[in-house]
């Protein structure tokens, strides 16, 4: 006698989660995470109800260069079947943007102003001059043509994305007249 039996697959749900990017800078405020199709379980170090359909997500509660796993779980109502999606994501460090200005003292129109940038973790570099110019030299020269009060910029960027901005401001003089006395 010859045994037989049908066996029948049931399909698991095509999901995703929409709006997990890989990499999360630490500064990045709490954000609803998207599953799709909606309605399934959410888990992870970052959520602040993990284990619900809640997929309120604090990238703060996991340490700056840590990483988290989450998991999307939905169950298809028309045959039981579970579906686990799981992702890991970045949070990735802030950069710090420093720098320091030589001459610090005075500055005459012409005088060159050597910028030592003293910044950590950054890898892109954009400066205003506060005069139309800029550079993404590291070090820029800058020499001013015009009298004036002038802030300079720099934003910093990581090699992930992440941003930091700091400003200072420099004072541009008219050079000093000589008076010779005959």
């Amino acid at each position: 006698a010859v045994d037989s039996a049908i066996v029948f697959i049931e399909d698991t749900l095509n999901a995703s989660i929409t709006n997990l990017p890989p990499v999360i800078c630490e500064d990045f405020g709490t954000f609803t995470l998207v599953g799709n199709p909606t309605g399934g379980l959410w888990f992870g170090n970052g959520l602040l109800n993990p284990g619900t359909s809640n997929g309120q997500y604090d990238p703060n509660l996991i340490p700056p260069g840590g990483a988290d796993t989450i998991q999307y779980i939905i169950t298809n109502p028309a045959n039981g079947c579970v579906t686990t999606l799981t992702e890991t994501v970045l949070i990735d460090s802030l950069p710090t943007a420093s720098f320091d200005i030589l001459p610090d003292t005075a500055v005459c129109i012409g005088d060159v102003l050597n910028i030592n940038n003293t910044s950590l973790y950054a890898t892109g570099f954009e400066w205003d001059f506060g005069d139309g110019t800029g550079s993404n030299l590291p070090n820029p020269v800058k020499v001013y043509s015009d009298t004036g009060t002038f802030i300079i910029q720099l934003i910093v960027t990581s090699p992930n994305g992440c941003t930091d901005t700091t400003t200072r401001q420099v004072n541009i003089s008219e050079p000093p007249v000589p008076d010779f006395l005959t």
